[in-house]
């Protein structure tokens, strides 16, 4: 299955461009603030980058990668502990049923993003868009 994977390729293309999250992690798509939604050049950063699963930071560029050892449903799982990771998950306390959609959304989205674009693609990701790198 094609993933996206945090990757330090192509940094410094763009000003802003920065990573934290580790070189080859799983990313997901993370929150987008009230005070940088529409505007991926904002202060924050967050409307700019996507978060890797396992360190919860960010990068401003991912690479599409061939993962045999991952599915739909280990995707689905990986976010999952992700977003518990992070305590999101304590925010749909009460709307467990918010919380699958969510997931599944993310799946979905994640999912289609990579059907885009070849296997080694560096893209980077701005206002729920992706646009190739390389």
């Amino acid at each position: 299955m094609k993933v996206l994977v945090a990757t330090a390729e192509t940094q410094g293309k763009r000003a802003n461009d920065y990573i934290w999250a580790t070189p080859g992690e799983l990313v997901f798509f993370g929150v987008v603030c009230d005070s940088d939604e529409g505007n991926p050049d904002g202060k924050c950063g967050c409307d700019r980058s996507m978060s890797g699963m396992d360190s919860l930071k960010s990068t401003t560029t991912v690479r599409v990668m061939e993962r045999s050892d991952v599915n739909p449903e280990l995707l689905r799982l990986a976010i999952r502990q992700a977003l518990v990771k992070g305590q999101w998950d304590t925010l749909y306390k009460d709307a467990l049923e918010e919380f699958e959609i969510l997931i599944d959304s993310q799946v979905e989205d994640l999912t289609a993003a990579c059907e885009a674009f070849s296997e080694g693609a560096v893209l980077e990701y701005r206002s729920y868009e992706f646009t190739r790198r390389d």
